[in-house]
């Protein structure tokens, strides 16, 4: 669908989980109120989100006169928190991309995060590097370590990869992940169950 996928590290998903306070759009105290109508494909589901005086004070002009807004659910211990003291940011939800399921015509490989943390190290492995035996034989894995991932995923590297116009330009390693990625895992350390 596209020639290249440049997944993001981090995903904020703050804006699509329920029963969590979010932040008005305007003000940033804690959102009361979702007005879906509101949404703007460019800013995201955050433009959804306000508090009750910014609620009436958006929705006030004759363009967004029409629009519906739902009571957001929010917890009752973070609401007595966020509510009472407006000086206290709300808290994002983020995920941490940790592996890319990459595949070329019927080949799949993958690229994995060795750790946690911005600092962590990435490797490649392919299950079928190599074949020993020819077609009674069996298949050689490999895993090479890529520190470089990081760097080509981040947001610095994002007009770089932009600017080489031929794939055929990018290193190996990265053309498979840009050009052949098929499926981002992203993972939350605030739930995992196994550390």
């Amino acid at each position: 669908m596209y020639p290249r996928i440049q997944p993001s590290l981090v995903l904020d998903i703050t804006d699509i989980l329920e029963n969590v306070p979010r932040s008005c759009h305007c003000c940033g105290h804690v959102a009361e109120e979702e007005c879906l109508a509101c949404f703007d494909i460019m800013e995201g589901l955050e433009t959804t989100a306000y508090c009750s005086p910014c609620m009436t004070k958006v929705h006030s002009h004759r363009k967004r006169a029409h629009h519906r807004s739902k009571k957001l659910q929010i917890p009752p211990e973070a609401r007595d928190i966020f509510l009472s003291s407006n000086s206290l940011p709300v808290p994002r939800a983020h995920m941490e991309l940790f592996a890319v399921v990459c595949i070329h015509t019927s080949h799949y490989v993958a690229f994995v995060k060795g750790g946690s943390g911005a600092d962590a190290p990435w490797c490649f492995f392919d299950s079928m590097a190599d074949r020993e035996g020819g077609e009674t034989g069996h298949n050689i894995p490999e895993v090479v370590e890529h520190s470089d991932i990081a760097y080509w995923l981040s947001d610095s590297c994002t007009q770089q990869v932009l600017s080489v116009k031929e794939d055929k330009r990018l290193p190996e390693h990265v053309r498979r992940l840009l050009c052949d990625g098929y499926m981002c895992f992203y993972q939350s350390h605030d739930v995992l169950m196994y550390r």
